[in-house]
């Protein structure tokens, strides 16, 4: 529970850590507000925040708040462009070790090794490499942890060796070294390596080199292209560049005729998405490692700045986006037949769990995909364009992923504007947007299936029927926009005087709800002192004094003598306001 200073946090970097568990506004489990320990530092005074502090009111107001500048700022900027500098190759700022390279790979008729698939190189951090004929008095064994400034053997001089920064130790036949974080790199299609398994690569080394502007099809073989189901007039599209006279020719959507582009090489059959350019023509000799099409990327999407605010609003509200891309549901390979049905193109994705069904994936047509037949896929990974569907996220990758990506996305739109605003308060309003489980199996408890509940019930209720023997619900996390939130709210005071009064309010005396009047909404309507800051109830019962214990009750409370006069015991001999300044 130590607050994470500057100081603190630059202790954690010296020591070379990678990872720590910190606490968050997101994962606090106090059911009434946050607890001081997981909000942290308050903001305005850079002081931990004290009980009572108003931490949902200060969130909106410090994401309101720039939000003005964003409407002001961007009118006569708005659909301004920004292309970036486009690396063609992987390159790491440090040494470090390649641990593996994953996916299918073939070597091209220049002997270069080549991504046919989409894949990942692993590689970790090299910290310190020494041979073993170097060192004496071996203090570790093979995969123990060391600290920075750690001494894990001597020299041949007799001096102490100690590791630079922390990790994991390995030994091999005739070195020992430290490594630290192990980091995946994915690979597009049509990458060339320059690197194989267990290479030693110095910092800023080419580990692999592909095309930034395309994502590229490869031939796995030898042979002849034939194209299948490519008309021009039809289907393709032929481009003549008046300047070089090289023809083109493009593939285009055709919703007449049910036309399944593909190309064939000997036994291999490679589908044609919408969109794709090819490379070689019908009767074209093609070698492996060859590419048969490239899709252009879609160029670097203008963001049109204006769109910051609504933006913003589509993220907090849960919206879903008019053009959703499809995630993969778990891990496994791609089976793509080039089936169509009903303007969809169907395939499968066969798990890597032999005991689970091969899940069915449909996309529109015109979409275009991010994925090829025999390509492994993890969960999560966007099969197609589109927009992310922070719905799809939840249910697929989970409330942490979820959490990361509309932290992430909100940030975004204030740090075009150069607008800081500190995570914690994004935080504070997500969490509440998570706040509801939907109940998939009631089990022995009171709930009904597909009912909405608040999770911290929905945890109680689970402990009191497992502490009597029955059988516990299982629920599912939900999603909701703040809109809906704030009208699912517990108390419903504070929804009526937000939207829908009569709605929430008839709904209320149906169901015979109590208000206990816990937020600041609902005291504010009935009259009460506000429960925070010094209004809270903790607050209320303290008894204050300055030498002994009641002596300043004699000034507020006065006892008469036994003539009758009441001595007040004056606060100050100065009046509050001279007579003179009141006539003035």
């Amino acid at each position: 529970n130590t607050l994470i200073s500057r100081t603190v946090g630059q202790k954690i970097e010296n020591l070379g850590y990678t990872k720590i568990n910190v606490r968050s506004p997101l994962t606090c489990e106090s059911r009434q507000g946050i607890c001081t320990t997981c909000y942290g530092m308050d903001m305005a005074r850079l002081v931990p925040a004290e009980i009572g502090e108003a931490v949902g009111t200060i969130a909106a107001q410090s994401i309101g708040q720039p939000g003005t500048q964003l409407t002001m700022r961007t009118f006569h900027i708005g659909g301004a462009a920004s292309a970036k500098i486009q690396e063609k190759d992987h390159k790491v700022s440090f040494r470090s070790v390649v641990r593996s390279i994953n996916g299918r790979t073939i070597n091209n008729s220049s002997g270069q090794k080549v991504f046919s698939r989409r894949g990942s190189i692993v590689i970790q951090h090299l910290i310190s490499d020494y041979a073993l004929s170097e060192l004496q008095n071996l203090r570790v064994q093979p995969d123990q942890e060391v600290d920075k400034g750690e001494v894990f053997a001597t020299s041949l001089k007799g001096d102490m060796v100690t590791a630079e920064m922390s990790g994991k130790i390995e030994i091999d036949s005739s070195r020992l070294r430290i490594l630290g974080q192990e980091i995946v790199i994915p690979i597009k299609v049509g990458t060339i390596v320059n690197v194989n398994s267990g290479d030693i690569v110095e910092a800023n080394k080419s580990l692999a080199e592909f095309d930034p502007f395309n994502e590229l099809c490869i031939s796995d073989i030898d042979g002849t292209v034939s194209w299948v189901d490519l008309e021009v007039g039809k289907n393709l599209r032929r481009d003549e560049d008046a300047k070089t006279l090289n023809i083109t020719y493009k593939v285009i959507e055709q919703k007449r005729e049910k036309l399944k582009p593909r190309l064939i090489v000997g036994s291999e059959e490679y589908i044609v998405p919408v969109d794709a350019i090819l490379v070689l023509k019908n009767g074209d000799k093609v070698k492996k490692g060859d590419t048969l099409y490239k899709i252009p990327s879609v160029a670097e999407k203008t963001r049109d700045i204006t769109g910051g605010l609504p933006r913003v609003d589509e993220l907090f509200e849960a919206r879903r986006p008019k053009d959703p891309t499809t995630l993969a549901e778990v891990d496994g390979k791609i089976e793509d037949r080039g089936d169509i049905v009903k303007e969809k193109r169907v395939f499968y994705i066969i798990p890597d769990n032999p005991e689970m069904e091969k899940i069915k994936v449909q996309i529109p047509v015109g979409k275009q995909l991010r994925v090829q037949n025999g390509e492994y896929v993890k969960q999560g990974d966007q099969l197609d364009d589109g927009s992310l569907d922070p719905h799809d996220i939840l249910k697929i990758k989970g409330p942490d992923a979820l959490y990361a990506y509309l932290v992430k996305e909100v940030q975004e739109v204030y740090r075009l504007q150069g607008v800081h605003i500190n995570d914690k308060h994004i935080e504070v309003v997500v969490r509440q947007m998570l706040r509801k489980v939907i109940i998939s199996d009631s089990g022995d408890t009171s709930f009904v299936t597909q009912q909405q509940v608040d999770k911290f019930a929905f945890k109680e209720e689970n402990q009191r029927v497992e502490k009597e023997g029955g059988s516990s619900a299982q629920s599912q996390p939900v999603l909701l926009g703040l809109t809906k939130a704030s009208l699912n709210t517990e108390s419903f005071f504070s929804a009526a005087s937000f939207q829908e009064t009569t709605k929430v309010l008839t709904d209320a005396a149906i169901k015979g709800k109590t208000d206990k009047l816990i937020g600041l909404k609902e005291n504010v309507i009935i009259g009460h002192m506000i429960p925070a800051g010094t209004g809270m109830k903790k607050y209320q019962e303290i008894d204050v004094y300055k030498d002994y214990y009641g002596d300043l009750e004699k000034i507020q409370n006065p006892v008469p003598d036994d003539s009758g006069a009441v001595n007040i015991i004056p606060a100050s001999t100065k009046p509050i306001i001279d007579e003179e300044e009141e006539d003035e």
